[in-house]
């Protein structure tokens, strides 16, 4: 995993709490407990999960690098270079994302909160990196070593996040070169005019060349079109695909079933909630179970934090463990919110699973 985002994620909460004491001062209102939780456990899932597969991209960067068809110096120069080629195979990549069904049933995750918050930078589909790092693999084939690219990426990492914000305006001039929070809302809108616009991750200038750019005007109104519901993290990540099986079972022969999966999603994201999802609709939560959710939930970012950032001194076996731990507990704090059969009684057993968790983790990166 990259080290610098681990290293940035203690700044990326600081901001988060910055955001939510302004947000408390102006009584914009733009956090919900239910809503900050999920995104915070999305983000949580994508990057423990990013710790079990990064021996693979690791491996096929440096596969690609080996064959690459020249080699370019680590400069200054390169570094630039590369953030502007990635920034643009980004562009088609995110809007693939928009407009091919599988693509979409991984990046839909991430535009499921009816809210535009710093915490919605982080709410991450879990199989994020897999996909995007398929379309990074040609860079390194042009001489472009791992480094700069680590450099690359967590540049890209750190910009996107500044952008999930309502308390930053239009910026002028900057408008017309870079992305700003103002163009980034637009492209989180469900409005009509704002549906599939502003692809761009740092520069806007390929929205503008290839016709996809619109400028912030109407109240943006947030999420997907047909809004989302749930506080499941798991459900969240698999729930269009199974919308994307529901839409095969109609069609006949093999080949129309598999073109389902790259049609666009107009026609399945749209309209009303189906018979049995109403069973994901979180209900208000009390106030003692907030409390505890959040003390739960600070103990669950420091195991988190420290598998992260000693997951190369740990063996498979319990870094995979570690993960379906941290896995288990966010959704069981989905279950406590959702009211869920057992999720009291389960939660109780998680608690002893952590105690000899945290033991093992600490005896083992010694």
């Amino acid at each position: 995993m990259n080290r610098y985002l681990i290293y940035a994620i203690p700044l990326f909460l600081f901001f988060v709490i910055f955001e939510m004491i302004a947000d408390t001062i102006t009584h914009k209102k733009i956090y919900k407990f239910e809503d900050t939780i999920t995104n915070i456990s999305l983000g949580i899932g994508q990057q423990v999960i990013e710790a079990l597969i990064k021996t693979l991209f690791s491996f096929l960067f440096l596969w690609v690098y080996k064959y690459s068809l020249f080699t370019i110096p680590d400069t200054i120069w390169t570094f630039l270079g590369v953030v502007l080629v990635s920034d643009f195979i980004f562009y088609w990549f995110h809007r693939l994302s928009h407009t091919v069904n599988f693509l979409w049933a991984i990046h839909i995750v991430h535009h499921q909160s009816r809210e535009f918050n710093l915490t919605v930078s982080l709410r991450q589909p879990w199989l994020h990196k897999i996909a995007v790092f398929s379309f990074y693999l040609v860079i390194p084939f042009f001489g472009i070593s791992p480094a700069i690219m680590v450099l690359a990426f967590a540049f890209q990492t750190f910009y996107q996040f500044w952008l999930h914000t309502r308390f930053i305006g239009k910026l002028g001039i900057l408008e017309n070169v870079l992305v700003t929070p103002s163009h980034h809302r637009v492209h989180h809108g469900a409005n009509d005019i704002y549906l599939d616009k502003n692809y761009g991750n740092t520069l806007i200038i390929w929205d503008k060349l290839f016709g996809t750019f619109r400028a912030e005007g109407e109240p943006v109104v947030f999420g997907i079109t047909r809004p989302f519901m749930s506080t499941n993290p798991v459900w969240a990540n698999i729930y269009f695909w199974k919308e994307i099986v529901r839409m095969t079972k109609t069609r006949k022969g093999f080949f129309n079933k598999l073109r389902t999966f790259f049609l666009r999603p107009a026609g399945i994201s749209a309209g009303k909630l189906k018979a049995g999802e109403e069973e994901n609709i979180t209900p208000a939560v009390p106030i003692w179970l907030n409390g505890y959710i959040i003390v739960q939930y600070l103990v669950i970012l420091a195991v988190a934090f420290f598998f992260l950032f000693k997951q190369d001194s740990l063996s498979f076996l319990l870094k995979i463990t570690a993960v379906l731990f941290i896995l288990w507990s966010i959704y069981s704090f989905s279950a406590l919110m959702q009211k869920k059969k057992n999720s009291i009684l389960w939660e109780l057993i998680r608690i002893v699973i952590l105690c000899l968790l945290v033991y093992v983790l600490l005896t083992a990166a010694k």
